[in-house]
């Protein structure tokens, strides 16, 4: 009687090593799931930084696009003056 005793003993031992060992995986997969929240919160900062960065960029072109519409008219008007100056010199 006092061996099966032991025995049981011996096998709840056992039975609370195991149940450890399940909570340190426990622990191990919930500390690796805040790593990947905590990554994943990162990547959508940097995602909302590149798209305020291509925001600036098309703000830019804009800017370079009006530009050029600018200098383009400013070079008729050259041109029309250089026409002027031609048929006055005539």
């Amino acid at each position: 009687m006092l061996a099966l005793l032991a025995l049981v003993d011996a096998l709840l031992a056992c039975v609370v090593a195991v149940v450890a060992e399940l909570l340190a995986f426990v622990s191990l997969v919930a500390a690796l799931l805040a790593d990947v929240l905590a990554a994943d919160a990162e990547l959508a900062a940097l995602v909302a930084d590149v798209l305020a960065l291509l925001a600036c960029v098309d703000a830019v072109l804009a800017d370079a696009a009006a530009l050029v519409a600018d200098v383009d008219a400013l070079l008729a008007l050259l041109d029309a003056f250089v026409a002027e100056v031609d048929a006055l010199l005539a």
